[in-house]
């Protein structure tokens, strides 16, 4: 197949059948548009974000190509006139305006704040798409030494020659200033490390300093030299100074910092970059401008193909348009050049145009089925089996992801892992056994639990009554709905009764699952709280290069656990895994945990979660004004602009 040419499974017959299914009612998290419930790596209750809300469904007939005409379902859309962007720049339209660019800031949540970052500073480690790690600012992989007396040391080499865009060098100096910025004013131990991982008096704004929390001594032996001695090993520390700062330019310390990040400015002149792209202007409301840098040094990332220094255009213009339908017809148009965005079945107009191209990519978010262990029915590792074994996850990727995807986008069973995807090189499917419907196993299990089907053919149990549960999630979101909706017949099917416990976006989770009652019964395992808020709950979290993160949503306790789950081999097996060094031990380490979770036999909560599928952003091109793309990660801070050196604008 040519690079531009049009897949056969992006015909519009596919999106129709998804658009047309029944649905229950699921969809959007809290906050900004990526759909997951981020783990996160201090225990803290996880924060999540909405996805983009659907539109009528409407769908032009795959014969003809699109048009202005098929985004006139509100005619004022497309009677304004269009943008004008200057000749040689790269048109990114994006659907949300970050309120700053400090994206470590707690009230600036945005993915966009984040991608934008990613083209302006770049950090001693990238991801790529598999997910992996490679070495960016560094000139190779780092030595770690752990110590007789059970302390770290990790010893840095800086590329040479690395250079800002204010052609000042780029030095050890100035990953060393980052890290004090990061932990300007915290409590310090008497090892010279953070206490615990405590933001208190902490200036710099940031929550969470899971890693820097352990540094007790940062020496910068030469210019391109350093080593940092940890008070104990840190599985994720290559996750540590993703982003370095110009000590020349950022400002005299933490507090300076902050206001020079929101505004790219340090008062006196733009902020210097490290990344292939510098800021130029922003005019609110409308676009953000990125113009190319003179003195970047290239990428390290194995999937560019231009690693050696420049990109080869103007820059990038981001025009932010939250309309859905006025997007769509910026980039059919050609006024826009690329879009990301929540891959969600309302993009069904758009991949129909035949100057469209996806590129899709699964990244590090999944879909998953979790359940309340409070649940007396539930409770039941039996019941919990029966279950997985009633649902088809093949036929819910089938129907849901596939027509949206490809046959290649995501595996094709379903997801078997928790903590590795699939494109993830340590990944091993660890409920295959559960990928198709086994109807016949599922029945067994529940009548060996002691139920009987009742006369309108549901199971009933002598003690604990109908098997009758709720299966919510946040309505609004096309996907959830009908993962819902497939999910819902396939239990009934196996002689489940379903309610519908859903609620419109956020309110699922303020109402039920993270609802302050529903999340003092799971911590409490039901001694106080509300344990009946919900049953069974269809939502979505995000792992990563490092998963040890996900394990905080498992561990009896944490504030991140809504299931109810609390088994002390997990806890312990966390913890081992957290604590190797050997990145292959560390892999067979957490296959085991994901094993412990996800195969029954080994701890009473197995199976409290069935994970259904990765669930990919939508990256797509217009195939006639850029001639090449770049490989773009996922979501996280993987954005469009990671391999901007390989993109190619036409005119």
């Amino acid at each position: 197949m040519g690079d531009n040419q049009k897949p056969w499974w992006l015909s519009a017959a596919p999106f129709v059948a998804l658009l047309t299914l029944g649905m229950v009612g699921c969809g959007n998290p809290l906050s900004e548009a990526d759909g997951e419930a981020a783990a996160t790596t201090d225990g803290s209750a996880p924060a999540e974000s909405s996805s983009l809300a659907i539109d009528n469904g409407e769908v032009a007939d795959s014969s003809s190509d699109i048009t202005t005409e098929a985004f006139s379902a509100d005619n004022d859309v497309v009677d304004d006139p269009l943008p004008e962007v200057d000749p040689g720049w790269l048109v990114w339209v994006h659907h949300q305006e970050p309120p700053d660019l400090h994206f470590d800031d707690p009230d600036n949540s945005t993915n966009i704040a984040s991608w934008v970052r990613q083209g302006l500073l770049e950090g001693l480690f990238g991801v790529d798409s598999t997910l992996s790690y490679y070495p960016e600012l560094l000139a190779g992989e780092p030595s770690v030494t752990v110590n007789g007396d059970r302390t770290v040391t990790i010893n840095y080499q800086l590329r040479s020659g690395l250079r800002w865009s204010d052609g000042e060098p780029l030095t050890a100096h100035d990953v060393e200033y980052t890290h004090r910025v990061l932990v300007e004013g915290c409590a310090v131990e008497g090892d010279g490390s953070i206490v615990d991982v405590s933001d208190d008096g902490c200036f710099y704004e940031r929550e969470g300093r899971l890693g820097y929390d352990l540094v007790t001594n940062f020496e910068v032996v030469d210019d391109t030299t350093f080593t940092i001695r940890m008070a104990s090993f840190f599985a994720g520390w290559r996750d540590m100074y993703s982003q370095v700062f110009a000590e020349h330019a950022f400002g005299a310390g933490a507090l300076a910092v902050n206001d020079s990040l929101e505004q790219w400015n340090n008062g006196t002149t733009v902020l210097p970059s490290s990344g292939p792209v510098i800021f130029e202007s922003w005019e609110r409301g409308q676009s953000l401008r990125l113009a190319r840098n003179p003195q970047y040094h290239g990428t390290n990332s194995p999937e560019a193909v231009n690693r050696g220094g420049q990109i080869t255009f103007e820059g990038v213009v981001i025009l932010f348009e939250a309309d859905d339908a006025r997007r769509q017809q910026y980039m059919v148009e050609g006024v826009g050049h690329i879009m990301m965005a929540p891959l969600n079945s309302d993009q069904a107009t758009l991949l129909a145009s035949q100057q469209i191209m996806p590129a899709v990519r699964p990244g590090p978010v999944f879909e998953h089925l979790g359940m309340n262990l409070l649940d007396p029915h539930l409770n039941k590792v039996a019941v919990r089996e029966a279950i997985a074994y009633a649902i088809d996850k093949r036929a819910i990727v089938a129907a849901v992801f596939t027509p949206l995807v490809g046959p290649d986008g995501v595996a094709a069973d379903g997801l078997g892992n928790l903590y590795w995807m699939p494109n993830h090189p340590a990944y091993q499917d660890h409920q295959l056994s559960y990928a198709g419907a086994d109807l016949g196993a599922s029945a067994r299990l529940l009548e060996e639990a002691g139920y009987q089907r009742g006369g309108d053919g549901v199971w009933v149990h002598a003690e604990d009554g109908r098997l009758s549960l709720k299966l919510g999630t946040t309505s609004g979101d096309s996907i959830r709905d009908a993962e819902v909706s497939l999910i819902g017949e396939q239990l009934e099917a196996a002689g489940f009764e379903v309610q519908d416990g859903s609620a419109v976006g956020g309110l699922f989770y303020q109402q039920a699952l993270f609802a302050s009652e529903a999340m003092d019964a799971a911590l409490s395992r039901g001694r106080s709280g509300n344990s009946d808020l919900w049953d069974l709950a269809v939502f979505s979290w995000s792992t990563g290069p490092w998963p040890g993160a996900l394990s905080g949503v498992f561990r009896g306790g944490s504030a991140a656990n809504p299931y109810g789950l609390d088994e002390p081999r997990v806890n312990v097996k966390a913890t081992e895994c957290d604590g190797l060094a050997d990145p292959v031990e560390q892999a067979a380490c957490y296959n085991e945990l994901d094993q412990l979770l996800l195969v029954p036999g080994e701890i009473d909560g197995a199976l409290v979660v069935v994970p259904i599928s990765q669930r990919p952003y939508l990256f797509a091109y217009n195939t006639e004004r850029l001639g090449s793309v770049g490989v773009v990660p996922g979501i996280g801070e993987g954005g469009p602009l990671v391999n901007l050196g390989d993109f190619a604008v036409n005119g």
